[in-house]
């Protein structure tokens, strides 16, 4: 019997030699919440760098720090007022180049945040832009108002709507303009049709490149050029009667401008060109949302890869976990399926490498979302599908979301939304101090405060807690990266698997030759015992499973199982490996991993 005649099968193509960004798992740390080295409860570079040693460990490759540089902190980082500095509640320059050499030494990579959309009102370039001093006037997008008011008061040029609520436009008394900001008044937008602007943002990234980093995650790109001409309006969506929020207009004027796109492929050739000089490639990810409503927005959304002429990011971030699973609650199979072979689906071309997550800093956290069974499930399939896993920091060991009162909130947006919805809005539970042990504060940090509040279960859950548990989700975790290390999942086949008895359970294959593993995730509320006998030899032997088992004739690693009968449990995933005789070649390749992947 051919066994794969019974599913759906996706050819990876790989051109030339796997490239590091797409075998690694991209680790995305919070620098706030990950580390306090000096006691004042705010994480730093000293405190990642001490934290190195773990993240290696776990067989982390790249670390994507969000970020660092110098702001006054209106939106935790993103308000940028000095793109060549570290902002001094992280630490100084020493410090980072401190963490990038450490990051070397141990054959890692690390990719920082860029934040080209808009700056801080505090940038030296807005405060020149203010005083119309050139060439800096026309850095940002200034207009005039459409009229006055019969109080005098000016009228802004349009009715588009900030991120943060409210109009995007705010009155400038000095320059008697209104300056657009799509998030907060202290964030300007910058003005990407001009040209010495983009040539700042140029020099900005070959800056960090000649310090040693491997790339970057260009934050909001999607919004970084608007109509040229700002006195339209946007039409309203039909999605909600708030006419404060930003889903009230359809953004057809403030997203998806061709214009970005040409700025972004000059940033692709300058990455290209470091490329050539030093061996190893520097790659862009790009940060675009998918949630404008648009009827053609994958098709939008891909052109973020450019062509194989003209290529532009090496991914464009794949939120289609977090997107498609705001209003639906957690995942079922056919819709954890459908997800996936969108992403395939809608690429243009087999040669856009995918990437799969399912929590960031803005975003509630799957233990949360979902619920604790998925932690373990959901990072089977974003570690063992093809393409660039990326890990928010904490997500390995199952964090939750921090229930934090409005009084304890920080974050703008939920500020902006006031006491009866701020949580709703705020993205503070999410990124509360990472759980390193039982002590104090959780182990991150030595002082008397956190700027958050530290999520209360970290006696519980922590990470020297799950470092002496073999059942734990760290250890899960732990196994599925030495798993992906592999060549069979880097360059293997990808099979859907259909009619195996129950919509509950979604199940892929990776193949590379005669051999295979096979994926099997149960997201209904009952135990399964599957009959994947069609697909799978008749025996297959077992290498990982999720954490803490409810079954009580649960099956365990390096038990040979039935594949007539593979027990699975509710809201528990297992991996499988075939044929049997071949699992003393995978078991040794996964150890040597663990001893010599640095």
């Amino acid at each position: 019997m051919n066994l794969w005649l019974w599913t759906a099968v996706l050819l990876i193509e790989v051109t030339g030699e796997v490239e590091w960004w797409q075998k690694t798992v991209i680790y995305q740390i919070y620098p706030r919440s990950f580390k306090d080295s000096d006691g004042d409860g705010i994480g730093d570079l000293r405190g990642i760098e001490s934290k190195l040693d773990y993240l290696r460990d776990l067989g982390i490759g790249c670390i994507w720090l969000s970020p660092i540089f110098k702001s006054p902190m209106k939106d935790f980082g993103y308000d940028v007022s000095d793109y060549y500095d570290i902002d001094p509640l992280y630490g100084s320059l020493d410090d980072f180049d401190s963490l990038i050499s450490a990051v070397k030494l141990r054959g890692m990579k690390l990719v920082l945040d860029i934040v080209p959309q808009h700056t801080s009102d505090q940038h030296p370039w807005f405060q020149k832009s203010l005083a119309r001093q050139d060439p800096y006037t026309d850095y940002y997008i200034w207009a005039d108002p459409k009229g006055f008011q019969e109080n005098g008061d000016p009228i802004p040029p349009n009715n588009w709507i900030s991120r943060f609520r409210g109009s995007v436009w705010q009155w400038s008394d000095r320059r008697r303009q209104f300056y657009l900001h799509t998030y907060l008044k202290e964030q300007p937008d910058t003005n990407a049709y001009n040209e010495g602007l983009n040539n700042e943002f140029e020099t900005i990234l070959q800056f960090w490149l000649d310090r040693g980093v491997d790339g970057f995650r260009v934050d909001a790109i999607n919004q970084f050029a608007e109509v040229e001409d700002v006195y339209q309006n946007e039409p309203i969506s039909g999605l909600t009667n708030d006419t404060g929020d930003w889903k009230y207009l359809k953004h057809t004027l403030t997203v998806y401008q061709p214009r970005t796109l040409q700025v972004l492929r000059n940033w692709r050739q300058i990455l290209d060109n470091n490329y050539s000089l030093n061996n190893s490639p520097k790659i862009m990810m790009t940060e675009v949302p998918e949630n404008t409503n648009f009827p053609n927005e994958a098709e939008l959304l891909m052109q973020y890869y450019g062509t194989d002429e003209e290529p532009i990011a090496h991914f464009t971030f794949n939120f289609r976990f977090i997107e498609k699973t705001l209003k639906s609650g957690p995942p079922t199979a056919a819709h954890v399926k459908e997800i996936v072979k969108s992403w395939f689906r809608d690429r243009p071309r087999p040669t856009c490498w995918a990437n799969w997550l399912v929590g960031n800093h803005d975003n509630r956290r799957v233990a949360t979302r979902f619920g604790v069974g998925y932690v373990d499930i959901m990072n089977m399939i974003i570690l063992l599908l093809p393409g660039t896993a990326i890990v928010y920091n904490g997500d390995e060991i199952g964090m939750e979301d921090t229930d934090i009162s409005f009084e304890d909130t920080v974050d703008p947006r939920g500020c902006r939304c006031g006491p009866q919805r701020y949580k709703i809005c705020s993205r503070d539970p999410e990124r509360t101090p990472m759980q390193w042990s039982s002590g104090p504060f959780a182990g991150f940090t030595d002082g008397n405060v956190t700027w958050l509040p530290v999520n209360q279960n970290y006696p519980q859950l922590n990470v020297a807690a799950q470092e002496e548990d073999d059942d734990s989700h760290l250890a899960v975790f732990r196994q599925l990266v030495q798993l992906r290390n592999l060549p069979l999942i880097q360059e293997g086949e990808l099979h859907f698997c259909d009619d195996i008895g129950t919509t509950d359970v979604f199940v892929f294959l990776r193949k590379l030759g005669d051999h295979g593993i096979a994926v099997a995730v149960n997201l209904g509320n009952d135990s399964v015992r599957l009959n994947l006998s069609a697909k799978l030899p008749a025996k297959a032997r077992v290498l990982i499973r999720s954490s803490h088992s409810s079954l009580k004739d649960r099956v365990k690693p390096n038990d040979i199982t039935s594949t007539f009968a593979v027990p699975v449990g509710a809201k528990e995933g297992i991996v499988l490996e075939f044929p049997v005789d071949f699992v003393e070649h995978v078991s040794a390749q996964m150890m040597t991993q663990c001893c010599v992947l640095f």
